[in-house]
């Protein structure tokens, strides 16, 4: 979680609007799997 967070806040110096980016991303993400939540892909590749 650091790292990821880190190469967000890095990739603001390109792209001021990158973590909203981001956040849009994982809402459709979610919503075109009728999830209700990111806890419930948290892990998910591990598994």
């Amino acid at each position: 979680p650091g790292a990821t967070a880190v190469s967000i806040g890095t990739g603001t110096f390109v792209d001021p609007a990158l973590a909203m980016d981001v956040i849009d991303g994982i809402r459709d993400y979610l919503a075109r799997r009728n999830l209700s939540s990111v806890s419930r892909i948290v892990g998910a590749a591990i598994a």
